[in-house]
């Protein structure tokens, strides 16, 4: 029995433009909980969640004969969860603010190291950012982002009201943004 567990990406996806459906599976696998995480952090909805990675996967299955182009699989379906997570934002008619936080979030992602550095190492590197803020925004920061808490379960556990738990965030980015001029926003 083939196992594709141990296949690196490069493989799969020539297998998948072959019409693989178990090397297509092992990719779901390998990336499904991670996108999900990873769209969780950005809206609340489970299930527009798991509507935008099955999206995802469907276009991939779909485009499986044009996938050539991809050249790092992993960084290829993250770009495709920040643009469906960006259009559902737009969609949903999220407040500008909203928009702008999830922005500079993503712009503190797009300036760590590429994928040669492990996910631990750019967030042990973010989390060094992070000890910069005050503690109160610091410890909002570090909720949201190690444990994918929620603004109403960050309110909860730091015993403060939801508008406190935002004003924590907009004062975090605002300190990144004013110290780190790469963080700004490149419209």
């Amino acid at each position: 029995m083939n196992t594709y567990q141990n296949h690196p990406d490069t493989v799969l996806i020539t297998l998948v433009q072959g019409g693989d459906i178990k090397a297509f599976e092992a990719i779901y696998t390998r990336y499904a909980s991670e996108l999900f995480g990873y769209a969780r952090k950005n809206i609340a909805e489970k299930e527009e969640c798991e509507e935008i990675l099955q999206d995802i996967f469907e276009s991939l299955w779909k485009n499986r004969e044009r996938l050539g182009h991809v050249l790092v699989l992993r960084s290829y379906l993250w770009q495709a969860v920040r643009n469906r997570i960006a259009k559902y934002i737009q969609r949903k008619g999220i407040t500008q603010k909203r928009l702008e936080h999830f922005r500079l979030f993503e712009t503190v992602y797009a300036v760590m190291p590429e994928e040669d550095v492990p996910q631990r190492e750019k967030e042990q590197r973010l989390l060094s950012l992070l000890k910069e803020l005050p503690d109160r925004c610091r410890q909002a920061m570090e909720l949201r982002l190690l444990e994918n808490l929620s603004n109403k379960q960050i309110a909860e556990r730091m015993n403060i009201n939801l508008k406190a738990v935002e004003k924590h965030f907009t004062r975090a980015f605002e300190y990144l943004r004013n110290n780190y001029p790469q963080l700004k926003k490149t419209d």
